[in-house]
């Protein structure tokens, strides 16, 4: 009796150890056959987007040609697989049946210039100098003014 016993705990053993490399199966916690993929589906351990799949007449029998895109890099790949083999889907997020929450729209208050409350405001960087009051026009006319020219002339030949 002790040795039936002591066989059905070691065949026991033995079936869990070889369970223990258990493949995954389609429809599984998101498994899919890669012949049930649908344009747009994105794959879980990657995160490749199905963009195109076919198996037509230059594909050997039991493949599928699968065209995928990295979001990371926009670079497109073509790779051929099983039928039969079962990949991962990320799970797809409802984004659009519940929409995330907005920010209350604050109430625009009076438009106050930044400074001090009831000080005049004054421009950022002000241009040139703004103590000095403007001349008087000019008075001198024509004739006087040639010949302050001319005088200046006259000394800078003598000069230069």
């Amino acid at each position: 009796m002790d040795k039936k016993k002591l066989l059905e705990t070691v065949r026991r053993v033995i079936k869990e150890t070889i369970n223990e490399k258990k493949y995954p199966v389609a429809g599984e916690k998101g498994y899919i056959r890669v012949s049930q993929l649908k344009k747009g589906d994105v794959l879980g351990g990657s995160g490749l987007e199905i963009v195109d799949m076919s198996s037509g007449a230059m594909t050997p029998s039991g493949k599928i040609e699968v065209t995928v895109k990295d979001p990371k890099t926009g670079k497109q790949l073509t790779k051929t697989w099983n039928k039969s083999t079962t990949v991962r889907l990320k799970p797809k997020t409802n984004e659009a049946a519940a929409p995330a929450p907005s920010k209350p729209k604050e109430k625009p208050g009076p438009a106050v210039a930044p400074g001090k409350p009831g000080e005049k405001q004054k421009p950022r960087r002000p241009l040139g100098n703004p103590n000095v009051k403007p001349e008087p026009k000019a008075s001198m006319k024509e004739a006087e003014m040639l010949d302050k020219i001319i005088k200046r002339f006259r000394s800078a030949k003598k000069n230069g």
